[in-house]
C-alpha cells in the first residue's frame, strides 16, 4: 500500500531498538577506552615514580570515570520502555518508547501503520481495477497507488460509513515515465534518516551511514512518480530533503 496522505510522525516517538542501540554504543565506546586507560594509569601510578606517576593518576581518574558513564548507560539501555504496535497489515510487532498518536512506519513490511488519536485503525482490502492485485487502506486514506503496478486509486471516506468506499472508476495514471530519486541533504536528525532510509532500502545501519556520506546521491532509479514522490514525502518527514529527476536525463522534477 502507498496512501498518499503525509506520514506524520512526532519527534518524540523513537524506536526502542534505535535507543538500545545508541546507548549501548556510547557504553562500549566509554568501557573500552575508559578500561584500558585504567590499567595504564594503575601501571604507571604504582610502578613509576615522578612525572610518570601524576601522569598514571590523571589517566586512572580518567578511566574510572569513563567506566562510571559505560555502566550508566548499560543501565539505561536496560530502562528503556518499550510501547508495542501491531502492525495492521502483517501483525509485526514494532516498539516504540512512547505510544504514537500519529502514523508510524512498520519495521517488518514497511507499511504506514495508520493511527488516529493514538488508536490503531482497521485496514481494509481492495483488489486494483488495473492488475487485480491485492491493496490496504484505511479510513484517513485519500488515495493509493497500487503496489503491483503504480496505477493510482482514488478512495472516498464517509465519517458516518463503517468503513471506507473505493470509487468506482479509477484514476488513469498520465506519468508513465521514470524517475530517479536523489537525497540531498539528511537534515539536522541523522537517527530518524537513518530509520528512513534502512526501511525504505532494506539495508543495515552501516550502509545507510555510508550512503548519508556520500549526498547527494541517487538512493533509487527507474521508479514511477508517484512512487518517488511519495518516498520523497518520508525523506521530508524524517527531516532530510530530496528531489526528483527523470530518469537518464538533465531534466529536474520536484521535491
Amino acid at each position: 500500500m502507498a496512501d498518499k496522505d503525509e506520514i506524520q510522525t512526532s519527534t518524540d516517538v523513537e524506536r526502542a531498538e534505535s535507543v538500545r542501540e545508541v546507548l549501548g554504543a556510547r557504553a562500549i565506546i566509554a568501557l573500552v577506552p575508559g578500561s584500558i586507560s585504567l590499567v595504564l594509569g594503575v601501571l604507571m601510578a604504582f610502578l613509576y615514580p615522578g612525572l610518570l606517576q601524576g601522569l598514571g593518576w590523571v589517566l586512572l581518574v580518567l578511566g574510572l570515570g569513563a567506566i562510571g558513564y559505560g555502566i550508566y548507560a548499560l543501565r539505561q539501555t536496560r530502562e528503556v520502555k518499550a510501547v508495542n504496535i501491531i502492525c495492521p497489515y502483517c501483525q509485526a510487532e514494532n516498539h516504540f518508547t512512547v505510544h504514537p498518536r500519529n502514523d508510524i512506519r512498520c519495521v517488518d513490511c514497511s507499511r504506514n501503520i495508520p493511527i488516529r488519536d493514538g488508536q490503531v485503525l482497521q485496514v481494509y482490502q481492495v483488489q486494483c481495477g488495473y492488475c487485480q492485485h491485492l491493496n490496504y487502506y484505511s479510513d484517513k486514506s485519500s488515495s493509493l497507488v497500487c503496489e503491483n503496478c503504480d496505477s493510482v486509486i482514488p478512495i472516498a471516506t464517509d465519517e458516518e460509513a463503517a468503513g471506507a468506499q473505493v470509487l468506482a472508476q479509477f484514476a488513469r495514471r498520465e506519468d508513465n515515465d521514470p524517475y530517479d530519486l536523489v537525497l540531498l541533504t539528511a537534515g539536522p536528525k541523522p537517527e530518524k534518516m537513518i530509520e528512513c532510509l534502512q526501511h525504505m532500502l532494506a539495508l543495515n545501519r552501516n550502509q545507510v551511514k555510508q550512503i548519508i556520506a556520500e549526498t547527494p546521491v541517487t538512493l533509487m532509479t527507474g521508479i514511477p512518480r508517484k512512487k518517488a514522490e511519495l518516498l520523497s514525502g518520508d525523506i521530508r518527514q524524517a527531516g532530510g530533503r530530496a528531489e526528483i529527476n527523470l530518469t537518464e536525463t538533465s531534466e529536474q522534477g520536484t521535491s
